[in-house]
């Protein structure tokens, strides 16, 4: 009779100051690398043809609407063609910072019009001319010296004196032409080699270039996609994406959470994860990254914020675009009221 009775004011205390179990705040990601690169054919892409075209507004709207005025302009965007050599990287590889994952060369047609713009000849021969014109006005100036002492003997006029300067001026004022005209051909050839090495590479100079270039990876990490339309011998003639590549240890899972469990989380928070197509394994992570702003504004429609877990994945097991879910247990709270 006594056990039953201290069993009835267990169950009564259990009814009347219940424990509160927290329930487990469950959402799913997908995995990502932490940090990704794109890499790019080396053709110019719809910014940059922005840049240009509005430079060549610009100078157009100063000089008029001049035929072939964008020849003037030191950088011209490339639009030509590439033939793709070898394919030296594939998917899930790694890789090392510039580390080539493939090469290409140019037609011959665009190799020589690339020598022809590198090439220095104009340049050195408008040097040439300079230095003669400098010559000329040194000996013009001497020659002013030697009339002005004459002119006292009455052997040198006034007249010739004036003459003289006037061909001094006239010297000067072509020194100045020519001048601008050899630092504009320098930008202009700076602007061609820079655009160069873009494409064939850092060694590219007006007397050596390469017949080949290579595409290299920006970063240490793993080929995560390749173009499936890349191989030997293929021919691009716009800008395509080539490669991702990213780092892969840690992953990165993200995942939008509905706004009532958003509070409920902390950056810190440890994490399980399962993924379908791993069963019976569980990792663990850690909530690295909560978003302060939703990623929809629509007022009739609950809110949903983008969270980020950071967990390791040592061999690279996990890959990219994994389903998986996160389970954080809540801790149990403490009744609130009583004595």
């Amino acid at each position: 009779m006594r056990a039953f009775t201290l069993l009835t004011c267990l169950m009564l205390v259990t009814l009347i100051c219940p424990q509160t179990r927290a329930e487990d705040i469950v959402f799913m990601g997908k995995t990502m690398s932490p940090e990704k690169y794109d890499i790019w054919s080396p053709h110019a892409g719809p910014e940059q043809m922005k840049v240009y075209q509005a430079m060549v507004d610009e100078l157009k709207a100063k000089r008029g609407d001049v035929e072939g005025i964008e020849d003037e302009l030191p950088y011209k965007p490339f639009t030509g063609k590439i033939i793709v050599q070898r394919l030296m990287a594939d998917i899930g590889q790694q890789v090392g910072a510039d580390q080539p994952l493939l090469t290409y060369t140019f037609p011959p047609e665009e190799i020589q019009a690339e020598r022809r713009k590198l090439s220095e000849t104009e340049i050195n021969s408008m040097e040439a001319g300079l230095a003669r014109v400098t010559a000329d006005m040194h000996q013009l100036n001497l020659q002013l010296e030697e009339f002005r002492h004459r002119v006292s003997t009455g052997t040198v006029s006034s007249q010739q004196i004036t003459d003289k300067v006037r061909e001094i001026e006239v010297a000067g004022m072509k020194l100045r032409a020519m001048r601008d005209s050899i630092n504009f051909e320098k930008e202009m050839n700076r602007g061609e080699l820079e655009l160069a090495r873009a494409k064939y590479g850092p060694k590219t100079s007006s007397k050596h270039l390469p017949l080949e270039a290579y595409v290299r990876s920006p970063v240490n990490g793993y080929v995560l996609w390749s173009n499936p339309d890349l191989k030997a011998g293929a021919i691009l003639d716009k800008q395509v994406q080539l490669f991702s590549v990213g780092r892969m240890d840690p992953i990165l899972i993200r995942a939008l959470v509905h706004e009532m469990k958003l509070p409920k989380l902390h950056v810190g928070d440890a994490a399980a994860v399962t993924f379908e197509s791993m069963p019976g394994k569980t990792f663990t992570a850690h909530i690295s990254r909560i978003a302060i702003s939703a990623d929809q504004s629509d007022a009739q429609m609950p809110s949903h914020y983008q969270v980020e877990l950071t967990l390791p994945n040592p061999g690279i097991a996990l890959k990219e675009g994994l389903r998986g879910q996160v389970t954080i247990a809540e801790p149990d709270t403490p009744p609130k009221g009583g004595s």
